[in-house]
């Protein structure tokens, strides 16, 4: 209506007795569309505007111009529909504010903060919000928040780090209680060590997305255990739904099926990124493949650009491959990261080099050591990074859709610097890393290659992946939870913040690689055995 009836935009077709009103350009009328509510019927520039009404009648037809004997019908019908458009538009204003979505899957944006080893999204818990950064995590399911009860009772949380209170501050606040009326506890374990939390019900916000998370909140009362220097933080679970808990049977509720979220995407840049709830559906999307405890596709193994034949692992027997936002680096079975190494040595000739220099010493320790030089090298390269080959890996979905993921250099390659960087190396390769003699190298840069060798259960029956943070700098990676089975989908393109303004980077067209800081960060829910769930003996 208010199209047809802004400005009396209208072309009058007359035939044998009947009147028909037909939009005469609706380009014009969004250009001298007034401002609602206070629009001003009759404005003489605005009726100015009407351009012309044609009549047909039989086969004859005439173009007539506006002039002031136009008739007083044609006028009361513009009136009509102009005053049924302002009052529509009137109602629209108030009823949508602007960037208010009209339900959850409208499109809401998220800006995500870059800590280095982890990104998180700020969210609201209980009524009114307490305001929390939490790890943006595609790996788990859950929300975890702290407590204020682990620091004031001596759990190993921290006194300035943000802290949930929910009896007397929240008013939509419960505990989930056990059979004897106290609160229901739990264990849960990370890489990095256990956590003890309380379930409770309370709402859940991010950005304009919200959720009354009944039982489906976990409260830190206990990290002690957790070796992780510094704020835990908290965790929003974008994971699969789990049909069932290897604790309660039933599964907790997680955030996005209880918001109503179907699809979602997440990007990351070197100062932040973005969380998108409720995207449009991608096509060529992968559907997800195993048990369907996580997001998960088969994983062909990698290429190498330059070699004639992919890498000898996960070609017979397909590996599992799960894109987690929560993960730190590309996790992967030891045996096929050192094959890896070494066939990056082969196609890279700055490492060929090395090697006929150095005949005795593996391709993958050459690789190893020239990149923990990158400062060295790298700077006065004419590519930088990018002189590494770029890697391959070769994704397949449910029913045989395939799509190929490439990482050049920029983006398998870290770096960290100062005195943390050696224990920044042991925590990825153990033993097995030699650190160069700072006084030869002349370096205040070490860079590691952002693969992490661990042991990963697979949905697939092979060895398991873990696509960490590295993906999500590289693609923009859209989950869909309505498709049959969830899907996946990889788009190469920079991350944008809320606003669609693109995100700088600092390093991808620059020597420099990314610095890391912190302890590397795994998903708990993907480690499998290591991380079921228990029942607190307490």
């Amino acid at each position: 209506a208010a199209m047809v009836g802004v400005c009396g935009l209208f072309r009058v077709h007359g035939k044998a007795g009947e009147t028909r009103i037909v939009l005469a350009s609706t380009r014009d009328v969004f250009d001298g569309l007034p401002q609602a509510p206070s629009c001003k019927l009759l404005n003489p520039k605005c009726m100015a505007a009407i351009q012309s009404l044609e009549v047909e009648e039989g086969n004859e037809r005439r173009e007539l111009r506006q002039t002031e004997n136009n008739s007083p019908q044609h006028r009361r019908i513009a009136v009509v529909f102009f005053l049924v458009g302002c009052l529509g538009v009137a109602l629209l204003a108030f009823t949508l504010p602007h960037g208010t979505p009209a339900s959850p899957n409208s499109a809401d944006c998220n800006e995500l903060r870059n800590h280095g080893s982890y990104v998180s999204v700020r969210i609201g818990v209980g009524t009114p919000a307490q305001v929390f950064d939490v790890v943006a995590d595609t790996g788990s399911n859950q929300v975890i928040i702290p407590d204020c009860v682990c620091a004031e009772t001596g759990g190993g949380c921290f006194q300035a780090e943000p802290c949930f209170r929910g009896t007397n501050q929240s008013s939509s606040f419960s505990m989930v209680e056990d059979a004897e009326g106290k609160g229901q506890s739990i264990s849960m374990t990370f890489g990095s060590g256990t956590i003890r939390a309380v379930l409770a019900t309370d709402v859940v916000s991010a950005g304009n997305v919200h959720a009354k998370m009944d039982g489906g909140i976990l409260l830190i009362v206990d990290r002690r255990e957790l070796k992780i220097a510094g704020a835990f933080g908290g965790i929003l679970g974008l994971g699969l739904p789990r049909v069932k808990s290897r604790m309660f049977g039933d599964a907790l509720p997680e955030f996005l099926g209880t918001a109503g979220v179907n699809r979602f995407s997440i990007c990351v840049s070197d100062t932040g990124g973005a969380l998108r709830m409720g995207v449009p559906a991608a096509s060529g999307a992968l559907g997800s493949v195993g048990s369907g405890s996580h997001w998960n596709l088969a994983f062909e193994g990698i290429s190498i650009d330059g070699a004639s034949m992919p890498l000898g692992f996960c070609q017979t027997s397909p590996c599992g491959a799960i894109p987690d936002s929560g993960t730190t680096l590309i996790v992967g079975p030891r045996d096929q990261i050192v094959m890896l190494f070494a066939g990056i040595c082969e196609q890279w000739p700055r490492c060929q080099s090395a090697a006929a220099a150095e005949p005795q010493a593996s391709a993958s320790e050459l690789f190893k050591k020239l990149l923990q030089d990158c400062e060295t090298w790298s700077s006065s390269s004419s590519k930088g990074l990018d002189e590494l080959p770029t890697l391959k890996l070769q994704l397949r979905g449910e029913g045989g859709v395939q799509q190929i993921v490439e990482l050049p250099g920029r983006y398998y390659v870290y770096a960290a610097s100062g005195a943390g960087q050696s224990q920044f190396a042991r925590s990825l390769f153990g033993d097995s890393f030699t650190e160069h003699p700072r006084s030869a190298r002349q370096s205040t840069l070490t860079c590691f290659p952002a693969f992490q060798p661990m042991k990963v259960p697979s949905d697939s029956g092979g060895a398991g992946w873990i696509l960490g943070l590295p993906l999500f700098y590289a693609y923009t990676v859209t989950y869909d939870l309505s498709a049959q089975p969830p899907s996946m989908h990889f788009r190469k393109a920079p991350c944008g913040l809320c606003g669609e303004k693109l995100l700088p980077s600092f390093y991808q067209d620059s020597w420099q690689p990314r610095r890391i800081e912190g302890p590397m960060r795994v998903s708990p829910a993907v480690l499998g055995n290591a991380s079921i769930w228990h029942m607190s003996e307490e």
